[in-house]
């Protein structure tokens, strides 16, 4: 996630959904944007949420700390509120059996397996597409959006998702909506190449798994009408 103090809004970032170009843009558009998670990208809302929180008691600490002092000035200053009471959040979704294929794709593609350790990677990697996929479902390593967004929690009221391809427009509607004047404008970073197989060849190859596949993301068939363009 990165988060603009300044703006009071984030941009949460579940894999494979145009990430890296909303980041750059992200990062020009709210110049004090920082990640939350520097080790971790793809850090779901609620721990998201709970870093901001801790960062916020510690200053808090520190700041009653440094009012002990002797030279301290004992005014009583502006203090911030914690920026879970009134962040806003904007995410994207896409159609999950695609958001996987290009997960798989992505990984299969890489010169070196970035977490050798990580049994889904190496999956990708080493083994076929159904493997990957079943790993996925049943071996519950894909996030369902719901978990990853947190919905019903603190920040949802305040949470708008964009729907995968309408990006610019979704984003543009999202932003307006929270009376921020910047305008959109997408880079095109990590792009796939010409894809080899068509998903109708992996959609064959998934079989059984494509239902449970739509089982454990079916918050989004339920939702996918609130998504165009974005959430409101």
């Amino acid at each position: 996630m990165l988060y603009s103090s300044t703006y009071r809004i984030a941009f949460a970032h579940y894999p494979k959904t145009a990430g890296t170009s909303i980041s750059e843009w992200f990062r020009q558009a709210f110049p004090d944007a920082i990640p939350v998670s520097r080790r971790n990208p793809h850090c779901c809302v609620r721990k998201s949420l709970a870093r901001l929180s801790t960062r916020w008691m510690m200053a808090r600490w520190r700041q009653a700390s440094l009012a002990m002092l002797p030279f301290a000035n004992h005014s009583a200053g502006h203090r911030k509120p914690n920026p879970v009471d009134d962040i806003r959040i904007v995410g994207v979704v896409r159609p999950p059996f695609q958001m996987l294929v290009s997960l798989y794709e992505y990984w299969r593609r890489l010169d070196t397996c970035p977490d050798p350790g990580n049994p889904w990677m190496s999956a990708a990697r080493e083994r076929p597409f159904r493997e990957f996929l079943r790993l996925a479902v049943r071996g519950a390593r894909a996030m369902p959006y719901e978990h990853f967004f947190d919905v019903g929690g603190p920040a949802w009221p305040r949470t708008r998702l964009v729907q995968f391809d309408q990006l610019e427009r979704g984003l543009q509607e999202v932003l307006d909506g929270f009376g921020l004047d910047v305008p959109v404008a997408l880079p095109s970073s990590n792009r796939a190449p010409s894809r080899g197989r068509p998903l109708a060849d992996y959609e064959a190859e998934a079989g059984p798994l494509l239902a449970e596949v739509r089982r454990r993301f079916r918050w989004y068939d339920d939702n996918r009408d609130v998504f165009a363009g974005a959430y409101a």
